[in-house]
């Protein structure tokens, strides 16, 4: 009786159906989505002005450095005829299309375009000081300058899948830090070594 009892008293009771918890209710969610979205939005449309700007600029510096190479009779390296290029060029480009996903594979096509200007043998010779010149063997500079062409190579290529693969904000965070970060790097390493090379030389010159 008692047992009969207990079981009519658990089927009276209301069936509590539980779900699982979530942080925010849909139209909070909705929202968040929606400012993240947005703000995406605007840094792009700020990258997209800024870039203009630049581009602007950028023609204006080179023509203005080519012409003071013409006055003062001074050969122009391809390389900067090539930079000027690729200004003009890529930045034309990227005003017609509007295309942020252009504006984000473009620094590929400036690193693969320098990376191919740097595999021409010695190109790194006018840009040193004399006493880097006299002491640091020049296979030694050549090598540097074809690390230099690989390494821009690879940046080309790290920056093509990223810009096809994630999204913008992870894109701007690899040329901001990864990309510039790798340069300084790499930098840092051959002054070091044309340092310590011509440490050494000189130490040998004056025993």
């Amino acid at each position: 009786m008692r047992k009969a009892r207990i079981r009519k008293l658990q089927s009276d009771l209301p069936i509590i159906e539980t779900k699982p918890h979530l942080a925010d209710p849909p139209e909070d969610r909705g929202r968040h989505h929606c400012v993240f979205q947005s703000g995406e939005d605007i840094a792009k449309a700020a990258l997209q002005r800024v870039g203009r700007v630049d581009h602007r600029g950028a023609v204006a510096a080179g023509l203005a450095q080519l012409f003071r190479l013409k006055l003062t009779r001074r050969r122009i390296e391809p390389m900067q005829w090539m930079s000027l290029g690729l200004v003009v060029v890529l930045g034309g480009a990227t005003m017609l299309t509007q295309s942020p996903r252009f504006m984000m594979i473009k620094p590929t096509i400036v690193h693969f375009a320098v990376a191919t200007v740097m595999l021409r043998r010695g190109w790194m010779l006018r840009y040193l000081p004399e006493i880097v010149l006299r002491n640091v063997p020049e296979p030694t500079i050549v090598a540097a300058g074809y690390a230099w062409a690989a390494l821009l190579a690879a940046l080309g290529l790290a920056n093509l899948f990223i810009a096809l693969r994630f999204d913008f904000a992870t894109w701007a965070w690899f040329i901001s830090v990864g990309s510039v970060g790798a340069k300084l790097a790499a930098f840092a390493l051959q002054y070091g070594v044309f340092r310590a090379i011509v440490r050494q030389r000189i130490a040998q010159a004056a025993m």
